[in-house]
């Protein structure tokens, strides 16, 4: 209770209209035949993975799993002290509301 994650931080900015930078969970530059596999990436605070300069990237069996607005159910809200203090439950996201994985 009361920690804040990139997701609610980038929520709260973009309600103030206020910029929050986000770092990538992954950035490749540069190289030849990349391959990412049997990987989990969660919580990105942006993109989960980016390649620049790089020729041959093969992903497979990766899961993802970032909360998104779009997943939650109208009118749901997160028990008392499990998430930040909000103004909307929507930046609430638990396995049971998020149906992206």
């Amino acid at each position: 209770a009361n920690l804040r994650s990139w997701w609610d931080l980038v929520y709260q900015k973009t309600l103030s209209n206020a910029y929050q930078q986000k770092p990538r969970l992954i950035q490749v530059s540069g190289g030849t035949d990349f391959v990412i596999q049997g990987l989990t990436l969660q919580n990105a605070p942006a993109f989960n993975i980016v390649t620049d300069g790089v020729t041959g990237v093969t992903v497979w069996g990766i899961k993802i799993l970032n909360p998104s607005r779009v997943y939650t159910v109208e009118g749901y809200h997160c028990p008392t002290g499990s998430t930040p203090d909000q103004k909307t439950p929507g930046t609430c996201f638990t396995p049971e509301t998020v149906k992206n994985t």
